[in-house]
Protein backbone atom coordinates (compact mmCIF):
# COMPACT_ATOMS: atom_id res chain seq x y z
CA UNK A 1 0.00 0.00 0.00
CA UNK A 2 1.32 3.44 -0.94
CA UNK A 3 1.27 6.18 1.66
CA UNK A 4 -0.48 9.30 0.33
CA UNK A 5 1.82 12.28 -0.26
CA UNK A 6 -0.06 14.52 2.15
CA UNK A 7 0.28 11.94 4.93
CA UNK A 8 3.99 11.54 4.25
CA UNK A 9 4.45 15.32 4.44
CA UNK A 10 2.53 15.41 7.72
CA UNK A 11 4.67 12.63 9.28
CA UNK A 12 7.95 14.18 8.08
CA UNK A 13 6.84 17.55 9.47
CA UNK A 14 6.05 16.09 12.89
CA UNK A 15 9.32 14.15 13.03
CA UNK A 16 11.85 16.62 11.61
CA UNK A 17 10.64 20.23 11.38
CA UNK A 18 11.37 22.34 14.45
CA UNK A 19 10.74 25.95 13.34
CA UNK A 20 7.23 27.34 13.83
CA UNK A 21 6.96 28.67 10.26
CA UNK A 22 8.02 25.29 8.83
CA UNK A 23 5.55 23.41 11.00
CA UNK A 24 2.63 25.71 10.17
CA UNK A 25 3.46 25.79 6.44
CA UNK A 26 3.88 22.02 6.11
CA UNK A 27 0.75 21.21 8.09
CA UNK A 28 -1.33 23.68 6.06
CA UNK A 29 0.17 22.41 2.80
CA UNK A 30 -0.40 18.75 3.69
CA UNK A 31 -3.98 19.60 4.71
CA UNK A 32 -4.53 21.43 1.43
CA UNK A 33 -3.21 18.44 -0.53
CA UNK A 34 -5.47 16.09 1.42
CA UNK A 35 -8.51 18.27 0.72
CA UNK A 36 -7.62 18.51 -2.97
CA UNK A 37 -7.59 14.71 -3.25
CA UNK A 38 -11.07 14.44 -1.81
CA UNK A 39 -12.74 17.56 -3.20
CA UNK A 40 -11.18 18.41 -6.58
CA UNK A 41 -11.59 16.60 -9.90
CA UNK A 42 -8.82 14.16 -10.93
CA UNK A 43 -7.73 16.45 -13.76
CA UNK A 44 -7.00 19.28 -11.29
CA UNK A 45 -5.06 16.94 -9.00
CA UNK A 46 -3.16 15.60 -12.01
CA UNK A 47 -2.16 19.12 -13.05
CA UNK A 48 -1.24 20.02 -9.46
CA UNK A 49 1.12 17.06 -9.14
CA UNK A 50 2.67 17.83 -12.54
CA UNK A 51 3.12 21.48 -11.54
CA UNK A 52 4.81 20.57 -8.24
CA UNK A 53 7.06 18.04 -9.99
CA UNK A 54 8.06 20.52 -12.69
CA UNK A 55 8.88 23.22 -10.14
CA UNK A 56 10.98 20.70 -8.20
CA UNK A 57 12.91 19.74 -11.34
CA UNK A 58 13.47 23.38 -12.30
CA UNK A 59 14.75 24.13 -8.81
CA UNK A 60 17.17 21.20 -9.09
CA UNK A 61 18.58 22.64 -12.32
CA UNK A 62 19.05 26.08 -10.74
CA UNK A 63 20.61 24.46 -7.66
CA UNK A 64 23.08 22.53 -9.82
CA UNK A 65 24.05 25.76 -11.57
CA UNK A 66 24.53 27.62 -8.29
CA UNK A 67 26.46 24.81 -6.60
CA UNK A 68 28.66 23.71 -9.46
CA UNK A 69 29.15 26.58 -11.88
CA UNK A 70 28.48 29.89 -10.11
CA UNK A 71 29.89 28.73 -6.77
CA UNK A 72 31.83 31.00 -4.43
CA UNK A 73 33.52 28.22 -2.44
CA UNK A 74 36.56 26.32 -3.66
CA UNK A 75 35.03 22.85 -3.53
CA UNK A 76 31.86 21.32 -4.89
CA UNK A 77 30.70 17.85 -5.87
CA UNK A 78 31.88 18.37 -9.42
CA UNK A 79 35.32 19.61 -8.30
CA UNK A 80 35.69 16.58 -6.02
CA UNK A 81 34.81 14.25 -8.91
CA UNK A 82 37.18 16.12 -11.23
CA UNK A 83 39.98 15.78 -8.65
CA UNK A 84 39.23 12.07 -8.24
CA UNK A 85 39.67 11.75 -12.00
CA UNK A 86 42.96 13.70 -11.67
CA UNK A 87 41.54 16.31 -14.07
CA UNK A 88 40.63 19.35 -11.93
CA UNK A 89 40.03 21.44 -15.05
CA UNK A 90 36.88 19.37 -15.73
CA UNK A 91 34.98 20.71 -12.71
CA UNK A 92 32.78 23.14 -14.66
CA UNK A 93 32.37 20.65 -17.52
CA UNK A 94 31.02 18.08 -15.07
CA UNK A 95 28.54 20.68 -13.74
CA UNK A 96 27.43 21.54 -17.27
CA UNK A 97 27.02 17.81 -18.02
CA UNK A 98 24.80 17.41 -14.94
CA UNK A 99 22.66 20.36 -16.05
CA UNK A 100 22.30 18.89 -19.56
CA UNK A 101 21.36 15.54 -18.04
CA UNK A 102 18.81 17.22 -15.75
CA UNK A 103 17.24 19.21 -18.59
CA UNK A 104 17.02 16.04 -20.72
CA UNK A 105 15.38 14.16 -17.83
CA UNK A 106 12.92 17.04 -17.30
CA UNK A 107 12.09 17.13 -21.01
CA UNK A 108 11.58 13.36 -21.20
CA UNK A 109 9.45 13.09 -18.10
CA UNK A 110 7.45 16.19 -19.10
CA UNK A 111 6.72 14.64 -22.47
CA UNK A 112 5.49 11.44 -20.81
CA UNK A 113 3.54 13.27 -18.10
CA UNK A 114 1.75 15.72 -20.37
CA UNK A 115 0.81 13.26 -23.11
CA UNK A 116 -2.94 13.05 -23.43
CA UNK A 117 -4.41 10.36 -21.21
CA UNK A 118 -7.80 9.09 -22.35
CA UNK A 119 -8.54 7.63 -18.90
CA UNK A 120 -8.48 11.05 -17.22
CA UNK A 121 -11.95 12.04 -16.26
CA UNK A 122 -13.32 14.96 -14.37
CA UNK A 123 -14.58 12.82 -11.50
CA UNK A 124 -13.75 13.46 -7.86
CA UNK A 125 -12.04 10.76 -5.76
CA UNK A 126 -14.31 9.30 -3.11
Amino acid sequence: MLIPGWLSLFVITVLFVRELFGIVFCLLFSGTLALSVWKLPNIVNDLLVKFLGTISCLYAIVDIKEDLIARTVATSDSSVIANMLHMPFLSVAIGVFWIILSVAALAGTSYLAFKSNKNDGGEVCE
